[in-house]
C-alpha cells in the first residue's frame, strides 16, 4: 500500500472555464482533508478565483510533486505523461467527459475513491510507452507516446507507400493512409477503430496497423514490445506527418527514417485497490447490452 502527501494538480487549459465548477468543488474537498496540493499557475491564470490554493510553475511541480492528478479527459492524461517524461510520477486521472479509459475518478464517485486513495488502498497500474526515434534529414528527434504513434499522409488523396522492417527483418510494404503503431494502453484508441485487437494493459506488446490498407489482406500485426519497428518511405505523394498521442505532430521528409521501440520508462497511473480492467471495458464499449 502507498500514500502520497503531495499532490500536483493539471487540467485541460481548453476546456478549463467548463470544469472550474467541478475544479473549485474538488479543492475545496482536497482541502477539507487536510491534504497538501498545488495548482499549475496556469489554472490560476485562466481561474483567478483559485488564487488562494497554492500554486507554481509546472517545473516545480514537477519537481516536488508525488503525485499528479489531472482534470480532463484521456487527452489531458496523455499530456501530463508527456510532461511528465521519465520521471514516473504517479497520474490520478479525474475524468470529465465520457469515454475515457484512463481515468480513476468521476464527478459521480470521486469523494468515496480519493478517500480510499489517501488512505493508501491503491494500486499502481504500470503502463508501456513507445520511444520514437525520428531521423528526418539532418535532425534527430525523439518522441514519446503512452497510446500511440501514427503515421499519415498529407493532404494527397494518394495513398503512400511505407516499407515496415522489424529488428532488420523485412517485414512488409504497406499501400495504405498511414499506419497505427500502438501500446496496450493505446489498443483501445485510434487502433480500436480501424480493425485492431484490444490487448491488456501486461501484455508486452506492439500493435502495427495500417489505416485503410489497399489490400484487405493486410491485418493489424502484434509484435513482441523487445523488437525495434523500422519505417522508410517508398512512396509519399505530399508528404507525411508523425504524431505521439496526438500531442505533437512532426512532418517528415521522403528520406526520413523512424524507429520505434520499447522506452524505457513507464507511465505508473493510480488506481483504487479494486480496480479492475474487465470492468472499464465492459462499461466504456456496452458490453452485454442491446
Amino acid at each position: 500500500m502507498n500514500k502520497f502527501s503531495q499532490f500536483g494538480i493539471l487540467a485541460n487549459s481548453r476546456k478549463i472555464r467548463d470544469i472550474a465548477p467541478i475544479l473549485k468543488e474538488f479543492c475545496a474537498y482536497l482541502e477539507l482533508k487536510q491534504v497538501d496540493f498545488t495548482l499549475d499557475e496556469e489554472i490560476v491564470q485562466k481561474i483567478p478565483s483559485l488564487s488562494s490554493f497554492g500554486h507554481s510553475s509546472l517545473e516545480k511541480l514537477l519537481e516536488e510533486s508525488q503525485a499528479m492528478i489531472t482534470l480532463g479527459g484521456d487527452g489531458t492524461i496523455l499530456n501530463a505523461a508527456r510532461r511528465i517524461g521519465q520521471r514516473e510520477i504517479p497520474i490520478l486521472g479525474f475524468h470529465m467527459g465520457e469515454l475515457g479509459f484512463l481515468a480513476e475518478l468521476s464527478r459521480l464517485d470521486y469523494r468515496e475513491k480519493m478517500d480510499k486513495i489517501l488512505q493508501g488502498e491503491l494500486l499502481l497500474d504500470d503502463r508501456m510507452v513507445l520511444d520514437g526515434e525520428i531521423r528526418n534529414g539532418k535532425g534527430c528527434t525523439c518522441e514519446y507516446a503512452l497510446n500511440d504513434m501514427v503515421l499519415f499522409k498529407g493532404l494527397s488523396p494518394r495513398m503512400m507507400t511505407v516499407k515496415v522492417e522489424i529488428d532488420g527483418d523485412f517485414m512488409n510494404s504497406y499501400l495504405a493512409d498511414g499506419l497505427i503503431i500502438s501500446t496496450p494502453t493505446g489498443s483501445t484508441a485510434y487502433s480500436l477503430s480501424s480493425s485492431g485487437p484490444i490487448l491488456t494493459p501486461d501484455v508486452p506488446a506492439i500493435i502495427i496497423n495500417p489505416i485503410c490498407p489497399h489490400t484487405l489482406s493486410q491485418r493489424p500485426m502484434v509484435i513482441d514490445a523487445g523488437r525495434t519497428i523500422r519505417i522508410t518511405f517508398e512512396e509519399v505523394p505530399q508528404g507525411a506527418y508523425l504524431t505521439a498521442d496526438g500531442q505533437h505532430v512532426e512532418r517528415l521528409s521522403k528520406n526520413g527514417e523512424i524507429f520505434i521501440r520499447k522506452a524505457s520508462h513507464k507511465v505508473r497511473l493510480i488506481r483504487c485497490s479494486d480496480y479492475s480492467y474487465f470492468n472499464v471495458l465492459r462499461q466504456k464499449l456496452n458490453w452485454g447490452k442491446r
